[in-house]
């Protein structure tokens, strides 16, 4: 290596040069690194939801049933005053939302 380039190397516009160059290469090699594994990444997070997604409904489905069979051995009166007690609640939190301000919820079953 030449005098005048060890001259410039050694200067601030070497050094800043220099740094440039450096932080090229590594941004060069990290930047596709981290699409690669975000990439790989995202496709596990991907079925690992789809998983959850799975699980969610068939908790939802046992959960529906469990009720179902606790409502049908009810007796008549507990499933009217079951019912009456869910209006009560439903209409409080329509009040509740319309107090807010907010639109009323759309009804899930």
């Amino acid at each position: 290596m030449s005098d005048e380039w060890r001259v410039f190397l050694n200067s601030p516009l070497g050094a800043a040069v220099g740094f440039a160059a450096g932080s090229l290469v590594v941004y060069a090699v990290v930047i596709p690194l981290s699409w690669w594994l975000n990439r790989r990444e995202r496709r596990r997070w991907q079925q690992q939801e789809a998983e959850r997604q799975r699980q969610w409904a068939l908790q939802r489905q046992l959960c529906e049933l469990e009720d179902q069979i606790r409502e049908e051995r009810l007796s008549e009166e507990e499933r009217e005053w079951r019912w009456r007690y869910c209006e009560e609640r439903a209409e409080i939190k329509r009040e509740a939302r319309r107090r807010l301000g907010l639109p009323e919820e759309e009804p899930s079953r």
